[in-house]
């Protein structure tokens, strides 16, 4: 991974976009997200949002992400596919986490630990560029 030293223009760019100086610096130094999306791409908003979904069985954590619940996680504890963890991969900055999350039929925690993990063993990109 190329190592990106941030200066004070990159967080210039980020805070109009409602990004904050420790979120850009997480996104880029922490989650190894590249740089041209970790200043562009707003902070998490808009898509579905906690009321969307009107099941009265479903938990929200402290982030608003839906908690397990087996109607909507169907593949929780099974290992992860090829092809699974190269949707992910593609999707992941593309969208809506929930939409993901539920498409997948994972929690919205467990796509965000798996990319970080990824992320660090440096395969994400080898599984974002797979062909189908």
């Amino acid at each position: 991974m190329e190592t990106v030293n941030l200066t004070p223009e990159h967080y210039q760019i980020a805070n109009p976009n409602g990004i904050t100086n420790k979120a850009l610096y997480s996104r880029v130094k922490v989650y190894g997200i590249p740089l041209d999306v970790a200043l562009t791409k707003p902070m998490r908003s808009g898509g579905l949002k906690n009321d969307d979904l009107t099941d009265p069985t479903i938990q929200y954590d402290s982030q608003g992400r839906i908690k397990y619940h087996p109607d909507y996680h169907h593949n929780h504890g099974k290992d992860y596919t090829t092809c699974e963890l190269s949707y992910i991969c593609k999707n992941y900055y593309k969208g809506n986490l929930r939409r993901l999350s539920l498409a997948v039929g994972r929690t919205e925690r467990t796509l965000i630990s798996i990319t970080t993990k990824l992320r660090k063993a440096g395969i994400f990109e080898f599984y974002k560029n797979l062909e189908d």
